[in-house]
């Protein structure tokens, strides 16, 4: 499938470079953006000089005892659930920090799973919302080389705003390739003909057949993205909250137990489903916090789910939802 993403054009470098750039980084404390400007090279060539410095043994970790326990139950609760992979960022919340910086951290780490899975020629689709924004302004350009970009649905503007991140810090030989609607238009005729649209019914076809997909996980307060950004309306969350739903992915809602729940906008909506979404090859899921605790376990149910992009107390969570009991026979 040609070479991952994370590895394409790195320069040559010696021990000292990866020396020089590890003490910078893990000492000095001084930022990947920050060594970028004292060498003159791209934030994603120093991002790959610290990888090469650790895998080259310069760098090593050690983990304390008190964290194992954490580490084991993302581990068990992989299992649980066949997942790939659960990536984990120590919850933020306790130490008094913003979600801002809590959602910068696991855009970081999920930026990181992204390039690992990708390869040049390859297509990452997109879901809508902040979580999936957050990813795409740390990736940068060169990051995405040769990576043709996808819509899972309809929402020209989310879509236009987060690629335009990516795009705006130089051009690459990549496409992107958006579902030209919003996401819900105004009735179920309308959805109907557009999705007969020989330009919206290739995107929606492309949108079946990306090797990776990125997306965030919804819940049903108002803080939600649907909501936040005008999209849904009080009403909106007034039906979502009274059909028994807790979430949703690619705005199809589901309930505790991962099951589609059936929504009067549902013939409204454009973009793939969750059958199409769990037949992509690789879905990356990103998202934490307690508000949305209950969403996450529900999609992870829904078998949708690959690699998961969390924090610690949504392990914590999960691993007290699902019992012991679950995890011993994992």
């Amino acid at each position: 499938m040609g070479t991952p993403a994370s590895s394409r054009r790195t320069s040559a470098v010696n021990e000292d470079d990866l020396l020089d750039v590890s003490w910078w980084y893990y000492v000095d404390g001084l930022t990947q953006d920050q060594i970028a400007e004292r060498l003159s090279v791209s934030r994603a060539s120093v991002a790959r000089m610290i990888d090469k410095a650790r895998l080259a043994g310069i760098v090593q970790f050690r983990i304390a005892p008190k964290f194992l326990a954490n580490y084991e139950s993302a581990q068990n609760i992989k299992q649980a659930f066949g997942l790939r992979d659960i990536m984990v960022v120590p919850d933020m919340a306790s130490e008094g920090q913003s979600m801002v910086d809590e959602n910068t951290r696991l855009g970081t780490l999920a930026a990181n799973v992204l390039l690992s899975e990708l390869r040049e020629g390859g297509t990452l689709g997109l879901g809508w919302g902040q979580a999936v924004s957050t990813v795409m302004s740390i990736l940068d350009d060169e990051e995405l080389e040769g990576i043709d970009l996808v819509s899972l649905t309809g929402g020209v503007n989310a879509y236009a705003n987060a690629i335009r991140q990516v795009r705006s810090r130089g051009g690459n030989n990549s496409q992107s390739n958006i579902i030209p609607t919003p996401l819900y238009v105004s009735n179920p005729e309308l959805a109907s003909q557009l999705r007969k649209e020989e330009t919206v019914k290739g995107a929606l076809e492309n949108a079946r057949k990306v090797d990776v997909a990125l997306t965030g996980i919804g819940g049903i307060g108002m803080e939600s993205s649907l909501w936040r950004s005008g999209t849904s309306s009080e009403e909106d969350l007034q039906e979502v909250r009274e059909s028994g739903a807790v979430g949703d992915l690619l705005a199809v809602f589901f309930d505790k137990d991962g099951s589609p729940v059936p929504l009067s906008r549902d013939a409204c909506r454009i973009g793939i489903g969750m059958g199409a979404l769990e037949q992509i090859p690789v879905v990356v899921a990103v998202a934490a916090g307690r508000a949305k605790h209950e969403a996450i376990l529900a999609a992870l149910k829904t078998k949708c789910i690959d690699v998961l992009v969390t924090d610690t107390a949504t392990v914590d969570y999960l691993r007290d939802a699902i019992g012991p009991q679950v995890l011993a026979g994992s």
